[in-house]
């Protein structure tokens, strides 16, 4: 079987748009959960809490004298003077959540859609032929190219 560089590059192809593709997955996902938290705060209720750092989990009580524990531990959080708002809709207080800093989300963006970007320019430059194999096979291919044959 002879070594066919075509072949070879399209299957390194096909490697960087399954990476892509994985990442892409990743980053609709990412844009899912903003969107969910964004509709949170928008339309939601938001209780603010002192925060003390090194707080594992918070009580949050109703009106109805139930308590609800968010777990707060090893998240990015939006701290301003000490102060923490979470966020829950109206009788789903059991899922009540802070918002994530901007930084997170900043930083999340830049690395899967850095990841996405360098799928897409890999996997272009293995789909185009390459002037070492115009090199080997002689002139004649660059003149095919050309219309010149």
């Amino acid at each position: 079987m002879a070594y066919d560089e075509k072949e070879e590059r399209k299957f390194e192809s096909h490697i960087w748009i399954g990476l892509g593709g994985f990442f892409t997955v990743l980053l609709i996902g990412l844009t899912i959960m903003l969107a969910k938290e964004l509709l949170v705060i928008r339309n939601g209720e938001c209780m603010t809490i002192d925060y003390k750092e090194g707080l594992g989990s918070t009580v949050i009580m109703t009106e109805d004298a139930h308590r609800y524990y968010v777990d707060l531990q090893g998240m990015p959080l939006e701290i301003k003077d000490g102060k923490l708002n979470i966020y829950y809709y109206k009788g789903k207080e059991a899922h009540a959540q802070p918002q994530t800093a901007i930084w997170f989300w900043i930083i999340m963006y830049v690395v899967f859609g850095g990841v996405v970007g360098v799928s897409v320019k890999g996997c272009i430059k293995h789909l185009k032929p390459t002037h070492h194999s115009e090199r080997l096979f002689g002139k004649d291919i660059i003149k095919q190219k050309e219309g010149k044959i």
